[in-house]
């Protein structure tokens, strides 16, 4: 019985360890696709002096937030 019981729990776990290949493979050549979890903002400049905006002021350059 406990033969039995370490073979099953054995090949069950040959098992998951083919899907888990199986579902890398898939990945590598390209049938699954992970989405980005958070994609930043691209930072924004300032149309007059190029430099980027930080906070939500105006430029020190004088160009007021559009």
């Amino acid at each position: 019985m406990l033969l039995k019981t370490v073979s099953l729990f054995l090949i069950f776990i040959v098992v998951l360890a083919m899907f888990g290949k199986l579902r890398t493979a898939a990945r590598w050549v390209g049938l699954t696709k992970r989405k980005p979890l958070n994609e930043p903002e691209k930072p924004t400049k300032c149309p007059k002096c190029g430099a980027f905006r930080v906070g939500t002021g105006d430029c020190p350059c004088g160009s007021p937030r559009s």
